[in-house]
């Protein structure tokens, strides 16, 4: 035997064969609005403003010498790129570009290609 069910109401068969009932979501939306209309309550949907975008930010070795690195929608935080320089003779130094707010902070190691990038550059924010 099914008990009656209120409209608005359905059944479902619990856990140990009890009966649970579940309010359907329009009839529940409609209480709730019913709700706040009669106790005077004003309730309105706020617009959120929309979430900041991820920063993207890259790093690239352009070409044995030179590094770059860029960014988009990081605010007003400045970056650059550092990395390792090495010459003929051994020696290594580390190679960082100009601070940026906007824009690419490029750096090389030598203009007359006597020493290369050593291993992969990296992004640095400040």
């Amino acid at each position: 035997m099914t008990p009656d069910v209120p409209s608005g109401l359905s059944s479902v068969n619990g856990e140990n064969g009890g009966m649970v009932r579940k309010l359907h979501r329009s009839t529940a939306l409609a209480a709730v609005s019913v709700l706040f209309s009669a106790s005077g309550v004003v309730f309105a949907h706020q617009a959120t403003a929309a979430p900041a975008a991820y920063p993207e930010c890259w790093v690239q070795k352009e070409s044995a010498y030179t590094a770059s690195a860029g960014c988009r929608n990081i605010g007003t935080a400045k970056y650059r790129v550092r990395g390792t320089c090495i010459n003929n003779g051994g020696a290594t130094w580390t190679l960082t570009g100009p601070w940026v707010r906007s824009g690419v902070s490029r750096a090389t190691c030598s203009a007359n290609q006597t020493s290369a990038l050593y291993g992969q550059p990296e992004f640095e924010i400040g």
